[in-house]
């Protein structure tokens, strides 16, 4: 567990797929909103999903969801089999992540489509299949995407996969959503997502076998805080109403840091 600057606990979810070969956390901030975060490793892909309560009283309906979907680094996060294995000795016990991460920055340049998604991952689908017209991402996600996967996409699949894209509109074209006084008009929206407590790294310790030779063995995990924000276009305001309010950190609740691998 974590505790939220407003002295709120939140849990959260952590599992591992080894056979599919992608991890998910997911926990509910105190204000009810969801995320979501999947790493694909076979495709090198992850994906942020956030569910958001809407504001009846604004005129926004019951709950919105957008997924943000960018290329990843295997090495920023630890193995679907390590984290299948990851087992909690104290799950009520509040956690500090070891390491604060840089913060990092993403202006999102396209909708992805989900109906042609599966190019980049099936779990764009299946995860984001509430957020079909908030689904966002980066050229360069996509070119990574192409890239890592050239040996095994067809010439119908890079097809596919060009045709998932519609191009957002310039950053530079659109005003800041929290410079907007219209709730109908379109701008240019933020979001911030912390994830304050996550495992990004195995441990090793040295010791020494039955022969006396020395050797490695993991022995824990490292612990790692980081924040994500997003930029995207929306079509009018009222998609973006926390683009109004002060920034609000996402903590997690969390495993022991030596939890065994």
């Amino acid at each position: 567990m974590t505790l939220e600057p407003g002295g709120e606990l939140i849990e959260e979810t952590l599992s591992g797929n080894v056979t599919e070969d992608f991890t998910t956390l997911e926990f509910i901030k105190p204000d009810g909103t969801i995320i979501t975060h999947l790493v694909d490793f076979k495709n090198e892909v992850q994906i942020f999903q956030a569910l958001i309560l809407g504001e009846e009283e604004r005129g926004q309906s019951q709950y919105q969801v957008m997924c943000f979907v960018t290329k990843v680094d295997k090495g920023d996060y630890i193995a679907s089999d390590a984290i299948s294995k990851l087992r909690q000795k104290n799950p009520r016990a509040e956690r500090q992540a070891e390491d604060e991460l840089p913060e990092l920055s993403y202006q999102m340049e396209v909708r992805l489509h989900l109906n042609r998604s599966a190019a980049v991952s099936p779990h764009v689908r299946q995860l984001c299949g509430e957020a079909g017209g908030a689904t966002y991402s980066r050229h360069q996600d996509i070119q990574h995407v192409a890239a890592h996967r050239a040996a095994d996409l067809d010439a119908p699949s890079l097809d596919q996969l060009e045709r998932a894209l519609s191009p957002l509109p310039p950053a530079t074209s659109e005003p800041r959503c929290s410079s907007v006084s219209s709730l109908a008009e379109p701008c240019r929206c933020r979001y911030h997502l912390c994830i304050s407590w996550y495992p990004c790294s195995l441990k090793y310790c040295k010791g020494r076998d039955a022969d006396g030779q020395t050797v490695s063995y993991r022995c824990g995990i490292r612990t790692c805080r980081r924040c994500h924000v997003f930029d995207y276009s929306v079509t009018r305001k009222q998609l973006c109403l926390w683009d109004e309010e002060p920034r609000d950190a996402v903590n997690l609740m969390s495993i022991d840091d030596d939890d065994d691998v």
